[in-house]
């Protein structure tokens, strides 16, 4: 996930032309091959933020984002909150 792959690496890896493998993800999954791709980043930087000290900078780096404020833009459009804020409220629960 640190460097997203493209619908066609994608596709290429499984054997398929990119439009029947964007049928198949759409079909299986309700949503394009980039959604699904960014949902499961989304979800190692949830993990990565409650479980680990590591600054938001290296996180947004490891989930191949160029920058910690395009991560933090990711973030909030897919959990409603920013990564620094996330990360606080978990620290006040436990």
């Amino acid at each position: 996930l640190a460097e997203p792959p493209t619908n066609a690496e994608l596709a290429a890896s499984m054997h398929l032309s990119e439009s029947h493998f964007y049928y198949l993800c759409q079909r299986q999954f309700a949503m394009t091959p980039q959604q699904y791709v960014m949902q499961r980043r989304m979800r190692r930087a949830q993990y990565l933020l409650n479980n680990t000290n590591m600054p938001l900078a290296m996180v947004a780096e490891e989930l191949g984002f160029a920058a910690a404020s395009s991560f933090s833009r990711a973030y909030k459009n897919h959990y409603q909150q920013t990564p620094s804020n996330a990360r606080r409220t978990l620290k006040s629960v436990l």
